[in-house]
């Protein structure tokens, strides 16, 4: 290469050019919120395999019972995770997002009043089952909207590390 030819630069373009980036106090603030939204998913997510043994023992679930409600969460999850991608940079991330959320909300919320709707045990473990699957699907979307989220609203130079924070938050969830 001769020293009078430029050197190459690889331009990202994430198709949302007009979006305006957010400035350095509303990237703060809406980090900030994000992460302790995905402290909640995770905490959402897996406070049924955290109480599995005792949730067991109060229904007379056998193992295959928890197996299934618990492993029917992750037959939503990955399915969503695709769709949530595609719709979140189709409509935006923060609407997929919202909407998502309600969803979670409100099976998370009517989990445990649904359990103790059914004097049957076979229907008590497959409304909990479609309660989990529902789960999953809706949280499914989630760290697909947070990637449209900051690859539109962070701009280039720090988005590696809003992404990196983000992403840490189910761990600390």
């Amino acid at each position: 290469m001769s020293s009078s030819q430029p050197p190459l630069k690889i331009a990202v373009d994430s198709g949302h050019a007009d979006t305006p980036v957010w400035n350095a106090k509303e990237r703060r603030q809406w980090v900030a919120t994000l992460f302790l939204g995905s402290m909640v998913v995770f905490a959402a997510r897996t406070i049924m395999p955290l109480c599995a043994v005792t949730v067991a023992n109060e229904f007379g679930w056998d193992k295959t019972d928890m197996g299934l409600v618990l492993g029917c969460f992750f037959w939503g999850y990955p399915v969503f995770q695709i769709v949530g991608g595609y719709l979140s940079d189709r409509i935006g991330g923060e609407l997929v997002m919202y909407r998502a959320a309600a969803v979670w909300s409100v099976v998370t919320i009517a989990t445990p009043h649904i359990a103790y709707m059914y004097p049957s045990k076979q229907a008590t473990v497959y409304s909990m089952a479609f309660l989990r699957f529902l789960l999953g699907l809706a949280q499914g979307v989630h760290y697909p909207s947070l990637t449209s989220i900051a690859t539109r609203k962070v701009a280039q130079q720090q988005r590696a590390l809003v992404i990196s924070i983000l992403f840490c938050a189910g761990a600390a969830g």
